[in-house]
């Protein structure tokens, strides 16, 4: 899979070194930058090079900050996994509970207007969800920051400050599917025969047992 891709970035149009060396660049420092960068190798062999460096964990140098990959990488990996887990507390939190609750409240008017708040988040793209949160709650209402990230060791209230915003846009759609997903699988269950049969001979036994006492 990895050689695939690798083949298909090198077909892209264009000439790799003429676009780094620059518009202006002369001959010798365009064939100096493909020299240096091992773009006359055949692509077999360009391929096996990229593997074992990476393979070894060196992922080479970013052509566009002149960085490191792997320092690059690692700068990013800590707001990433951050996001990552405030996303899927949101999603979990929000969308199980829901789902129960407008399941055990089936066809009722709060069903059917958990359903049509789901509908409408599924259907709003995270941009255009994390763009109104930044207007509300960021510009209108300055209570949260719209941009920036601070590390957990800083403070968790402002970490959680500067992660709550991106999560809940990108949590919306995931959160809004697992409550419709929970509410349809809880209304089949509670349809079942088993448990409409069960139900009345629970409260007779619970009558019983208060009528005995």
């Amino acid at each position: 899979m990895s050689f695939f891709v690798y083949s298909l970035v090198d077909l892209i149009p264009g000439d790799a070194a003429t676009a780094l060396a620059g518009e202006n660049a002369t001959p010798a420092a365009i064939e100096e930058t493909r020299e240096r960068l091992g773009l006359n190798e055949p692509l077999l062999v360009r391929y096996l090079d990229w593997l074992g460096s990476a393979l070894r964990g060196d992922l080479g140098t970013s052509l566009f900050s002149s960085d490191s990959v792997v320092n690059i990488l690692s700068n990013r990996l800590p707001v990433t996994l951050s996001l990552t887990l405030i996303t899927m507390l949101i999603v979990v939190i929000v969308g199980l509970p829901t789902g129960v609750f407008a399941a055990m409240r089936a066809n009722s008017l709060i069903d059917r207007a958990l359903t049509a708040a789901s509908s409408v988040a599924m259907a709003v793209p995270p941009f255009i969800l994390g763009l109104i949160l930044v207007i509300l709650f960021a510009i209108l209402s300055p209570v949260l920051p719209a941009t920036g990230y601070t590390p957990v060791g800083e403070g968790l209230g402002s970490w959680l400050q500067h992660l709550i915003l991106p999560a809940i846009a990108i949590a919306a759609i995931s959160g809004a599917e697992l409550a419709r997903q929970t509410r349809a699988a809880m209304v089949d269950t509670l349809g079942k025969d088993f448990i409409r049969t069960r139900a009345p001979r629970a409260y007779s036994q619970k009558r019983l047992s208060d009528n005995t006492r």
